[in-house]
């Protein structure tokens, strides 16, 4: 992948026999945290792995949600998991998978151009009865969410799931504090007693408190 970061350490880093550590699944945007009976599933390049895998357990349990899925891609030959997509809408009838570029081609005779409002309302119909699910690059994502608000698509039926680099901050950094902080954990509700220059993770660590983290082991 040009310009990938991990994609291209792994092909040039890993060998056969290689032992690697990985851990499972992580965060709330799944279709168990954040129910619902009519998804719209709407991803842009490599967002869409997240968002099929929710579609994939739908139809793992063989759910009869109605279902829509939209996926944005540059160009038919960027349309990842194509083939396994449409085979699922053609099998369950409550599926309806939608693919549109942002680039013309011979190679595609679907909906081309940029993401708008507009756009979404022709691929989805129904939209305004429906929960959307996104993931997607930042641009994308920003976009989509202009787009929503054009359109007035509440936020209590938006949810997204971002990835990628942190988005810088234009808050000016804070001084430490000299003495003690009291730090609460929301959800065991413990308490601690941070000292001066103790990050959150050594606290967590010392109320044996487990937190998942990829920064160390």
């Amino acid at each position: 992948m040009k310009g990938g970061l991990v994609s291209n350490w792994l092909h040039d880093n890993l060998r056969p026999g290689h032992d690697i550590e990985i851990e499972g699944p992580v965060g709330r945007f799944n279709f168990d945290d954040l129910p619902c009976e009519k998804p719209l599933l709407l991803s842009g390049g490599s967002g869409i792995t997240p968002v099929k895998s929710m579609l994939r357990a739908l139809t793992d349990r063989a759910s009869g949600h109605d279902i829509r899925f939209i996926h944005c891609a540059r160009t038919a030959d960027d349309i990842v998991f194509r083939s396994e997509l449409e085979a699922l809408a053609a099998r369950f009838s409550n599926i309806d998978v939608s693919f549109f570029c942002s680039q013309e081609g011979s190679a595609w005779q679907g909906p081309t151009g940029r993401i708008d409002g507009p756009m979404l309302l022709r691929l989805a119909p129904d939209l305004h009865q429906r929960t959307l699910y996104l993931c997607g690059p930042e641009p994308f994502m920003r976009t989509v969410r202009a787009c929503l608000a054009d359109i007035g698509i509440a936020f209590s039926q938006y949810h997204e799931e971002s990835f990628g680099g942190a988005v810088g901050n234009s808050m000016p950094p804070q001084s430490a504090v000299a003495g003690p902080t009291r730090v609460r954990f929301a959800r065991s509700g413990v308490e601690h007693l941070c000292a001066p220059g103790e990050i959150l993770l050594d606290a967590a660590h010392n109320c044996h408190l487990y937190i998942t983290k990829l920064c160390r082991r």
